[in-house]
């Protein structure tokens, strides 16, 4: 496990954290990163992360509310994974951009992340910098779909 300096914790204004490329595993990104209060942007892109880092990121990262910007492209959790990212999209209240690779998903795996980002106040920003195409005739099928189950 990867705990990063507890020295971290002292950069409470810090805004802006690039982790991508570290050959991180699994992150516990400790209290250090939860306790960064200020940051707008983290990328962690490029690195290996599993589904246990994903699980270990969330208790740290629902603890930041002004982050922006979440970039998380070309780690290794897999569909089972998005479920536990899901759930820290809807932690994050002023996410704007959250920077994966949509392309590299299947049709299930894309309508289930597009399902989380509907949740979120700020989805349409988040689609819009996603390049999710709302006019997609499956994205479309898809959400008449949702609009009628609710």
């Amino acid at each position: 496990m990867i705990v990063l300096a507890p020295w971290l914790k002292k950069l409470t204004q810090l805004r802006s954290l690039n982790l991508s490329r570290n050959l991180l595993k699994i992150v516990a990104l400790s209290p250090s990163l939860g306790q960064l209060i200020q940051l707008q942007y983290l990328n962690i892109n490029y690195n290996e992360i599993t589904t246990e880092g994903i699980i270990a990121l969330k208790p740290s990262i629902q603890k930041l509310f002004l982050l922006r910007e979440l970039y998380i492209i070309d780690n290794l959790f897999d569909t089972n994974d998005l479920k536990e990212l899901g759930l820290i999209i809807n932690q994050l209240p002023s996410l704007v951009h959250l920077g994966i690779d949509y392309d590299s998903l299947s049709i299930s795996e894309n309508f289930f992340l597009f399902r989380c980002i509907l949740a979120h106040p700020n989805s349409r920003k988040i689609l819009k910098n996603a390049n999710i195409n709302e006019n997609d005739p499956q994205i479309k099928l898809y959400k008449t779909w949702l609009q009628q189950t609710k």
